[in-house]
């Protein structure tokens, strides 16, 4: 008999334990929720601008964040927002 594991269930996370963790997101109200997925979001984006520094080390700050525009948005977006940046499409 396989174990089948339910879609999202993360491969390094027992489903019991992810079922406690749904539960837990279950009970939280709305602002808390929000503010879960906030704190989330900023991590995401720490990571990516860490990554575009170790790519681009000495390009600057307005750049790094055109950059993370362009990937999270597009490049539209980026050149509208920074359009004295150079961004590659």
């Amino acid at each position: 008999m396989t174990d089948v594991r339910p879609a999202g269930v993360p491969s390094d996370t027992t489903i019991d334990a992810w079922r406690v963790e749904m539960n837990a997101v279950k009970n939280l109200t709305p602002s808390e929720r929000f503010e879960l997925w906030s704190q989330f979001q900023r991590s995401v984006d720490e990571i990516a601008v860490a990554s575009i520094r170790r790519k681009y080390p000495d390009a600057g700050e307005r750049f790094w964040l055109a950059e993370l525009v362009r990937r999270s948005h597009g490049i539209e977006l980026a050149q509208a927002a920074y359009p004295d940046i150079e961004l590659a499409d």
